[in-house]
């Protein structure tokens, strides 16, 4: 089989010399970068594109950096939500607080709705690593509506519930409007020596921006 023509080896006759350049047009060509302005390969491939200061490699990098450093609440960064997202309609919020027994019987505010209606889905209160009864007959946990709604009641709450690190769990939905209150209501009196509760509230807000504080 021959391999050369005329002395010329027939691979240099079919693509040309990239040294000489005598067919590299034709060749930028087959790859689509028509070579116009009579660039060489290098410069077509690595200059005009891949180091572009606007669209290359490099650029693209410091986009993402950008994109990486943002700590707006306008959007989403990479890996992670800002608070402004967790607050649109139908995402999960949590809400925390903490609540002393040891107080006299009254009402406690626990938790209000603010910005927009949020739907309650879950509500726990757990008791401390010690717990003593002292005047403390029971808790309840309420919202303050004119007709309150019960999340956690009297029964439920009695102090023989309230165990040694016991938690009492309310699931379901409930409305808390704009200015409600979510509160916890001591009854009989305080238990005497400070007894600290945690206390999980789960919720979506209805409308965007909407959350417990």
């Amino acid at each position: 089989m021959s391999v050369s023509l005329n002395g010329v080896p027939r691979i240099m006759t079919n693509l040309g010399s990239f040294l000489g350049r005598t067919y590299d047009p034709s060749l930028l060509e087959a790859l689509g970068i028509p070579d116009v302005d009579g660039k060489d390969l290098y410069t077509c491939l690595i200059t005009d594109r891949l180091d572009h200061g606007t669209y290359g490699l490099s650029a693209l990098n410091t986009d993402i950096d950008a994109i990486l450093a943002d700590t707006g609440t306008d959007g989403v960064v990479l890996g992670t939500k800002v608070a402004a997202f967790t607050r649109l309609s139908g995402e999960l919020q949590l809400a925390t607080t903490t609540i002393d027994l040891n107080q006299a019987a009254s009402d406690y505010d626990l938790f209000a709705g603010t910005a927009a209606a949020c739907y309650l889905t879950s509500l726990s209160i757990k008791q401390p690593t010690t717990v003593t009864a002292g005047a403390l007959t029971s808790i309840s946990i309420q919202s303050d509506d004119a007709t309150p709604g019960v999340i956690i009641s009297s029964a439920d709450g009695a102090v023989g519930n309230l165990l040694t690190e016991s938690e009492l769990v309310w699931t379901g939905r409930m409305r808390i409007d704009i200015g409600t209150k979510i509160q916890l209501t001591i009854a009989g009196g305080a238990t005497g020596v400070e007894q600290i509760c945690p206390v999980v509230a789960e919720y979506v807000a209805i409308a965007d921006t909407g959350y417990l504080t």
